[in-house]
């Protein structure tokens, strides 16, 4: 799943507690999100102008034919700049095909850290 808001500075910082506080209080943060086990998401390092962020029917339109998270999300951004993020795996594709259970091991953690992509292993079903 994926997740965008017009919300101003919602990509601004993936520090818990690091929100920016403006005239309604503090900030969501798109880093709060992926905590809670998002996928994506579009976000805003600044005030977000009309016009300036992704239409999220391209995105899922794009995604839904088989487009790349980063072809779709850069797609359907209208005006590049610093105030547009896109936060997720770059590779990542739906599919109709069952889901691929990823098996965390020291060493695959190792390379996610590193921000290298991960190939996911099927579990053996038989076990």
């Amino acid at each position: 799943a994926f997740f965008q808001s017009y919300e101003s500075f919602n990509a601004y910082s993936f520090i818990q507690g690091n929100n920016r506080v403006g005239a309604a209080g503090a900030q969501a943060l798109v880093a709060e999100w992926i905590a809670k086990g998002g996928s994506a998401a579009l976000g805003a390092v600044e005030e977000p102008k009309a016009g300036t962020t992704a239409e999220e029917d391209q995105v899922v339109r794009m995604m839904l034919d088989g487009y790349t998270w980063a072809e779709a999300a850069w797609s359907a951004t209208w005006q590049l700049s610093y105030v547009n993020t896109v936060v997720g795996d770059p590779l990542m594709q739906w599919s109709d095909s069952p889901p691929v259970e990823f098996i965390p091991e020291p060493a695959s953690l190792a390379l996610l850290v590193a921000g290298v992509p991960l190939l996911p292993r099927r579990r053996n079903a038989e076990r």
